[in-house]
């Protein structure tokens, strides 16, 4: 019989990503509901689909370089940043994709500056029921890295 104890990991990342708040928070919402795309020039681009609702929270980060209602619907819209503009969040956002290209949460971040990427990500992919936020999302990689 083993009787040793259970590893213990400490996984907390001391130094800052130098991100703002914001931007912490643009990256949780992307994780949720973004994707990375090409332009006709070839210059990356970071792009996000929401609704209504949803654009009233990005207008508050004020991150959105622009965003236009989508062909398929009145109540969706997509939304890009320049990365010239936040070359720094695209790093990070770069960063948040596995071997796989799988979309994950990576353990850089400081125990300050996860709660506002939760806070994106929520107000992406969440919803409220029974006083509780109730999350969902597709890929099983990014879950478990939450």
């Amino acid at each position: 019989m083993n009787n040793k104890p259970p590893a213990l990991f400490n996984f907390e990342n001391y130094e800052e990503s130098g991100l703002t708040d914001n931007e912490l928070r643009f990256l949780g919402f992307w994780l949720g509901d973004g994707s990375l795309g090409r332009h006709e020039d070839k210059s990356d681009e970071i792009r996000c689909t929401f609704n209504n609702k949803k654009l009233k929270y990005l207008e508050t980060l004020n991150i959105l370089s622009a965003y236009h209602v989508r062909k398929d619907s009145n109540d969706a819209y997509e939304g890009r940043i320049s990365i010239i503009d936040h070359p720094l969040l695209a790093q990070h956002i770069y960063k948040c994709y596995n071997d796989k290209k799988e979309k994950v949460l990576p353990l850089i971040y400081t125990n300050r500056e996860y709660p506002y990427i939760i806070e994106g990500f929520c107000k992406a992919d969440g919803s409220e029921k029974n006083n509780s936020i109730v999350v969902s999302n597709t890929s099983k990689s990014l879950l478990l890295s939450l």
